[in-house]
Order: structure tokens, then C-alpha cells, then sequence
């Protein structure tokens, strides 16, 4: 049993025709290669190197970054030095008439605790 690829014709006319490259594309070629080369040859213009601070100002996102993140520290020192009234109404510490019920959230977790002793 034979199997002649079908496709044998073209990979035979393939091996056998040599295509050889016009001389446009050629030119187009040559004026390529010497803009390339015209280019790499011309000196490059260097920058200073950025300062730690704006290479830190770039990789968290610029100045509106920063101004999100001082607002937000203000905010926390504020909430922290000056307790709002609003959060010791829901959990009154010295009342002992208070009933706090404890609800187990995650029952298994005490067996992964290694105790010491």
C-alpha cells in the first residue's frame, strides 16, 4: 500500500524554483539598514537618573496616590486620638449587667493550635 502525499507536487516545485529578491525590495533594504545605522551611531541624550523619591512616587502611582494615603493617615490618627462617642455605645465595658454571647465562627480551628507544655 502506497500513500503518495498529495502535497509532494508542491514541496517538489518548492525545492526546485529559487526565488531570488527584487532589486526594490533590495533598496528598501539598504535605506533600512542605514537609517538603523545612522541612528545607533548618533550619541544618545542621557537623562539624570531619577531620585529615590520620584522613582517611589512612580511605582505607588504619583501625587494622587500620596494625597489618598495622607488622607487616609489623618483620618486614622483622628479617629484614634479623639474616639468617637458613636463606637462606646455599642460596646459598654463597664456595664455588668451586659451579657456578651460567645459564637464559636470557626469550630475546628482549635485542633491546627500546637498547644505548649
Amino acid at each position: 500500500m502506497t500513500d503518495k502525499d498529495p502535497l509532494e507536487p508542491f514541496f517538489e516545485a518548492a525545492r526546485t524554483e529559487r526565488a531570488e529578491p527584487n532589486d526594490a525590495f533590495l533598496a528598501r533594504l539598504a535605506a533600512d539598514a542605514a537609517a538603523v545605522t545612522a541612528e545607533r551611531a548618533a550619541p544618545a541624550i542621557r537623562s539624570a537618573p531619577a531620585s529615590p523619591l520620584r522613582r517611589m512616587l512612580e511605582a505607588i502611582g504619583g501625587w494622587p496616590s500620596v494625597a489618598g494615603l495622607a488622607t487616609a493617615t489623618a483620618a486614622g490618627i483622628w479617629i484614634g486620638v479623639a474616639v468617637p462617642d458613636l463606637t462606646t455605645n455599642f460596646v459598654p465595658l463597664s456595664s455588668e449587667t451586659t451579657a456578651f454571647e460567645l459564637v464559636d465562627l470557626v469550630p475546628g480551628y482549635g485542633d491546627f493550635i500546637a498547644e505548649e507544655g
